[in-house]
């Protein structure tokens, strides 16, 4: 996820058990932790603020919710938010 500009980040988000299940096998960078906490699976990862990142989030759908940084998930929210619009009719 090295691709392309970006400060780097460290990336907080609530995983699903099967999104945490696949990424404790397939690490989104090295060095990243999973951990059960609150009922659930907490990712926190390093990694660089990249487009390729905001399309890999996007992609897992409801496996993911990013907590942290803010800025990461107000761009996330803000892109969901416009594609649910689309099928509101």
């Amino acid at each position: 996820f090295d691709f392309g500009g970006g400060a780097e980040i460290t990336l907080k988000a609530k995983l699903s058990d099967a999104l945490a299940t696949y990424l404790s096998e397939t690490p989104i960078v090295a060095g990243q932790a999973i951990q059960y906490r609150e009922g659930g699976y907490q990712l926190v990862a390093k990694l660089r603020d990249s487009w390729q990142l905001q399309f890999w989030i996007l992609s897992q759908g409801a496996e993911i919710e990013v907590v942290g940084p803010k800025s990461l998930r107000d761009r996330v929210s803000s892109t969901l938010t416009a594609a649910a619009r689309n099928y509101e009719s």
